[in-house]
């Protein structure tokens, strides 16, 4: 849109109407940068390893609610998230951040690719709260059978080359094993008989 306000102004005098549109247009655009801003800051910051409590279902139900609907809109996927029993950790907000964005944007990777093969496919993602875990799962195919028991190891991915580095899922492990907790694929599995979930076990530093 701003390309097209340019060029008009360019060419032909701008009225009360142009005028309006382009200030929502900023608006609206300002407002998703803060949304992001927001999101993103901590993770910049979290080598300082200060830490803080946080209460889970008011951290998903906060800002971060607000961050990842405005990321799945674009997307198109339904995020859900179910709050069963909120608990709430001590870590650095930054960390916790990264853990989750990298768990979440491998989720939607696959999801995209699903929804490239499938025009009917219609994408939900969940996190649930249930005290001391999060469980973070897509309605997407679920993990390969060939990948599952090395998937948080480095470098393993089923993404095409220059794509994805396998490096994602096993940072994460790390993160969570430097904070005695840790990640895990659960067994259980989906309708096309591959495991889907990831659970988050928070146990260790688990507050209330």
């Amino acid at each position: 849109y701003n390309n097209k306000f340019r060029k008009q102004i360019q060419t032909e005098p701008i009225n009360k109407s142009d005028c309006l549109i382009m200030s929502e247009y900023i608006k609206s655009t300002a407002n998703g940068l803060n949304i992001q801003l927001k999101h993103i800051d901590p993770a910049l910051r979290y080598t300082r390893e200060s830490k803080m409590d946080i209460n889970l279902g008011d951290f998903f139900e906060g800002e971060e609610k607000e961050y990842y609907k405005h990321l799945f809109i674009k997307d198109e996927i339904n995020l859900n998230i179910e709050i069963i029993s909120s608990f709430v950790i001590n870590i650095n907000k930054g960390r916790l951040v990264q853990i989750l964005d990298n768990i979440i944007n491998n989720s939607i990777y696959w999801i995209n690719w699903k929804k490239s093969k499938d025009s009917n496919y219609k994408a939900t993602l969940t996190i649930r709260i249930d005290k001391p875990f999060i469980y973070i799962y897509d309605n997407a195919d679920g993990v390969s059978e060939s990948v599952e028991q090395t998937l948080f190891d480095p470098f393993v991915t089923l993404k095409p080359k220059g794509t994805g580095r396998g490096l994602g899922l096993f940072i994460v492990s790390q993160l969570l094993d430097a904070i005695g907790c840790s990640i895990t694929l659960l067994h259980k599995r989906n309708s096309n008989n591959k495991r889907y979930i990831f659970a988050i076990d928070f146990t260790n530093i688990t507050l209330s």
